[in-house]
């Protein structure tokens, strides 16, 4: 679940501000819900947390997401340490 200090946004957009695509909200739903299968076998899914009917995620979230399935399948890992800073200085 994202941390209480983290600005929760509605998923699709969460997952724009990381990767600079918005998916479809099946996908969102997908990742949260089913999650990801990793080549052993064992499933990662999204954090998010639910207000009423949406599933509200965090930028923190889906970079801890997508570096779980980046390192889960031994690709060279590729760290999204700065998306918040990155963020910040352009006020989003």
């Amino acid at each position: 679940m994202a941390a209480k200090h983290e600005k929760l946004l509605a998923g699709p957009i969460a997952v724009e501000k990381v990767s600079g695509e918005r998916p479809h909200y099946s996908t969102f739903f997908r990742w949260t819900h089913y999650g990801i299968r990793l080549p052993n076998g064992k499933r990662i899914r999204l954090e998010f947390v639910k207000a009423g009917s949406k599933r509200l995620t965090s930028v923190s979230a889906v970079r801890r997401f997508f570096n779980a399935t980046t390192a889960a399948v031994g690709e060279s890992q590729i760290l999204l340490e700065n998306v918040d800073e990155d963020l910040a200085k352009e006020d989003l």
